[in-house]
């Protein structure tokens, strides 16, 4: 979160010096300031229409991951890039292969966590990465063991209530 606010800080004190130097009145800085923050806060592109500027606003929220989920990210990463050099294709051989386009496949291959978990399972499958089980019979086990203990659980978690008697 930390690193966000900073973000939003560096933009405003950037619209700051642009309002500064060009000479724009508060009430657009105002503005200008605002519409900063709010692309910062909901993560869109938001535009402000000055006289004939517009001025754009496209920040994306920060994603923080755990130790753990990069480091699975970088291990099935590697995986689908050893398999691929062991049977000696290219990036954009696996690429075709998979339905993607190349720089989407070299963010597979780095562990990029922006990649679709779809994306990089396909890739995986494709080169040859056992994700779970080599045996079909022994993944069907493991999913319907996985559906049991499922259908003992309840659906819906609930947050229990707590009544506050603390008069």
């Amino acid at each position: 979160m930390a690193e966000f606010r900073r973000s939003i800080k560096v933009y405003q004190r950037t619209a700051l010096a642009r309002s500064l130097r060009s000479g724009r009145p508060a009430a657009i800085l105002l503005r200008l300031v605002a519409t900063l923050s709010w692309a910062a806060m909901t993560g869109n592109k938001m535009s402000l229409l000055v006289g004939n500027r517009r001025y754009i606003a496209d920040m994306q929220r920060v994603r923080t991951h755990s130790p753990v989920t990069q480091e699975a990210a970088q291990l099935l990463g590697n995986r689908v890039r050893l398999a691929r050099r062991q049977r000696r294709w290219t990036v954009e051989e696996l690429a075709t292969r998979v339905g993607v386009g190349v720089a989407t496949m070299r963010k597979v291959e780095r562990g990029d966590l922006t990649v679709a978990i779809g994306t990089a399972f396909e890739a995986a499958t494709v080169a040859g990465v056992v994700l779970f089980a080599d045996d079909a019979t022994r993944r069907r086990l493991e999913v319907g063991r996985v559906a049991d203990q499922l259908a003992v659980l309840p659906k819906l978690v609930r947050v229990p209530n707590t009544i506050d008697d603390n008069f």
